[in-house]
C-alpha cells in the first residue's frame, strides 16, 4: 500500500475526533438549569500539523518494522535446468527467501529452488555465497535451502516468525523481496482476505494482500508492523491490480521443520510423506454455484481416483464422510477444505481407518487403508541421442495414469531430432523398448544407456507405445549423431 492510502485513514481519524468528544444522549443540559460557564479558549492545533504528526508516527512504525525484518531477506539466484522442446535448457532466475535460524536455513518457494543446478545467494550486507537444497514440497510451494557459511565472517540476521492465526483482515503488512531482479524492495498493503483456497494447492489457505508481489518477490517474507514474518510470498497476479497471495507462516513453520528434520535423518533431500486415499473432496455448501447438500456436518465425496485405496472400498461419489476413527469431520464451506485434506493426509500409512458415512438417509461404516501419496510430478530425463525428453508417470499425472499406472511418457521432441523423425509423438507412453517392458524411469534410463552404446549403423530399436489408449509400434532410428541436428 502506498503512503497516499494511509493519509485518508489519518484524516478520517482526525475528522471523527470531535464527534467522539461531542455530548451523548442523556447529557443534554436541563432547560431550567443555568447555562454552563464558557470553557477557557484553547488554541486548536492546526489540522495540517496534526496530520503530519500522525503520518510521522505511522511512518516510524513502518520504518522500525522494516529495519527489523529486512536484514533477514535473502536475494536468491538459482540456475534452473528445464526440459523444453525435447532438450535440457538452463536459465538464470531470481527469487527471494528469509533466514529462519542461525545455521543458515532459508525458506523460499518450491518453484524458486526446484530444478536448480546451482544456487547463489546475496545477503543484506552484500555478502555472496552458495546454497544447497535441503528439502522441497511442491504441494505447498515451499522449500528450504542452506547457506554455505564456511567463509562468512558476519553475524547472520535471523527473522522472527510470528503467528498467522492472529491476523485479521485490514491489518497492515509489508511484502519484502527482490522483484524483477532488483536487490531489495518493500511494498506496503493490508490483509485483504485470510480464507482464499485454490485447487492447485490442496493443503493451503492463502493470505490475500494488496501489497505488491512481483516476479522475484517469490519466497520473500510477508511481515506485520512488528517486523514478524507472518507469511511467505508466493503468488502475484499480473493482470489483477493489487492482488497477491502468501502462504501462512503457521504452515510454513511446520513444513520447514519437517523438511529439515527429514534431511538430517536420511542424509538426503527432505520430502514430505503424505497419506493418500484417492478421494476428491468437496464442501457441502457451494454458494458460488447455488449448490448445497442437506447435511449438518461432514465432507462430500466428489469423485474417486481409479486404482486408489478408496476405489477398493464401498465408498461412492455423493457419500458424506462424517467421522474418521471417531473424529468428527466438518467441511461445510470451501475454506475448510485445506484443513480437511491435511487431516486425511496425516492418517497413518498402511493402517485401517474407519469412516462413518452418510449415504442418503442411511449410515454405513467403510474401512480404508491409506497409501503413500507419492510425487505430484514425476521426474524428468533428457535423451540427447534420441532428441527427446521423457517424464515419469505418477498417479497424480492426470490422463496419463488412466492409460498406465507407472512408466514414462514422451514429454518433448526436439525439432528434426531422431525420435520425432522416427514417428514418436508428444504424450506417447513408452510401454516397451526392444521388447523389454518399461515400468519406471529407472528402468527406462538403464535400457536407454545400453542402447546408445550400439555401434553406428545398428542404432535402431522397436518402441511400443500407448498413444491415447491405442497400441502403436515405432522403429526409432538414432544413427544420426545429436550434433548433426543443428545446421
Amino acid at each position: 500500500m502506498k503512503r497516499g492510502i494511509a493519509i485518508p485513514v489519518v484524516l478520517m481519524m482526525l475528522w471523527m475526533l470531535p464527534l467522539l468528544q461531542a455530548t451523548t444522549p442523556g447529557d443534554e443540559p436541563d432547560a431550567a438549569s443555568p447555562p454552563a460557564a464558557e470553557p477557557p479558549a484553547v488554541e486548536e492545533q492546526p489540522a495540517p500539523a496534526a496530520e503530519a504528526e500522525a503520518i510521522a508516527a505511522f511512518q516510524k512504525i513502518v520504518t522500525e518494522a522494516k529495519a527489523k525484518a529486512l536484514p533477514s531477506l535473502v536475494f536468491i539466484k538459482p540456475v534452473q535446468e528445464r526440459l523444453e522442446g525435447g532438450e535440457a535448457r538452463r536459465q538464470q532466475v531470481f527469487g527471494s527467501g528469509v533466514i529462519i535460524d542461525g545455521e543458515g536455513h532459508v525458506v523460499t518457494n518450491n518453484h524458486v529452488a526446484e530444478k536448480a543446478k546451482h544456487i547463489r545467494c546475496v545477503l543484506y550486507d552484500k555478502s555472496e555465497m552458495d546454497a544447497t537444497v535441503v528439502g522441497l514440497d511442491q504441494e505447498t510451494d515451499l522449500a528450504v535451502i542452506k547457506l554455505d557459511l564456511s567463509e562468512y565472517k558476519g553475524k547472520l540476521p535471523v527473522a522472527t516468525l510470528g503467528t498467522s492465526s492472529a491476523l485479521s483482515e485490514g491489518d497492515f503488512v509489508m511484502a519484502l523481496g527482490a522483484p524483477l531482479g532488483f536487490s531489495r524492495s518493500v511494498s506496503l498493503g493490508v490483509v485483504s482476505n485470510l480464507e482464499r483456497y485454490f485447487d492447485m494447492a490442496p493443503y493451503t489457505l492463502w493470505i490475500q494482500t494488496d501489497a505488491a508481489i512481483n516476479p522475484g518477490n517469490s519466497g520473500g517474507p510477508l511481515v506485520n508492523l512488528k517486523g514478524e514474518v507472518i507469511g511467505i510470498n508466493s503468488l502475484g497476479v499480473p493482470s489483477g491490480e493489487n492482488l497477491g497471495f502468501a502462504i501462512p507462516v503457521d504452515l510454513v513453520r511446520d513444513i520447514a521443520r519437517e523438511l529439515i528434520g527429514r534431511a538430517a535423518k536420511t542424509g538426503k533431500e527432505g520430502k514430505i510423506t503424505r497419506s493418500w486415499t484417492g478421494i476428491k473432496f468437496q464442501e457441502l455448501k457451494d454458494f458460488s454455484k447455488s449448490e448445497t447438500i442437506a447435511a449438518e456436518e461432514g465432507v462430500l465425496v466428489g469423485s474417486i481416483f481409479p486404482n486408489s485405496p478408496a476405489s477398493k472400498t464401498d465408498l461412492r461419489a455423493g457419500d458424506i464422510i462424517q467421522e474418521v476413527n471417531g473424529k468428527k469431520i466438518n467441511c461445510t464451506y470451501r475454506h475448510e477444505l485445506p484443513a480437511t485434506q491435511r487431516f486425511f493426509a496425516s492418517l497413518p500409512l498402511g493402517e485401517e481407518a474407519k469412516l462413518a458415512v452418510l449415504r442418503g438417509k442411511e449410515k454405513i461404516e467403510v474401512t480404508i487403508v491409506p497409501e503413500v501419496r507419492g510425487k505430484r510430478e514425476g521426474d524428468e530425463m533428457e535423451c540427447k541421442d534420441w532428441g527427446m525428453t521423457v517424464k515419469e508417470i505418477s498417479r497424480l499425472t492426470g490422463i496419463m495414469s488412466r492409460f498406465k499406472e507407472n512408466g514414462v511418457f514422451v514429454l518433448g521432441l526436439k525439432y528434426d531430432g531422431n525420435a520425432g523423425k522416427s514417428g514418436l509423438e508428444h504424450g506417447d507412453i513408452i510401454v516397451k523398448l526392444g521388447g523389454k517392458e518399461i515400468n519406471s524411469l529407472d528402468e527406462f534410463e538403464a535400457e536407454y544407456n545400453e542402447l546408445i552404446k550400439l555401434e553406428k549403423g545398428k542404432r535402431k530399436v522397436l518402441v511400443e507405445v500407448n498413444r491415447v489408449g491405442y497400441a502403436q509400434y515405432v522403429v526409432l532410428d538414432f544413427n544420426k549423431e545429436p550434433e548433426e541436428d543443428e545446421e
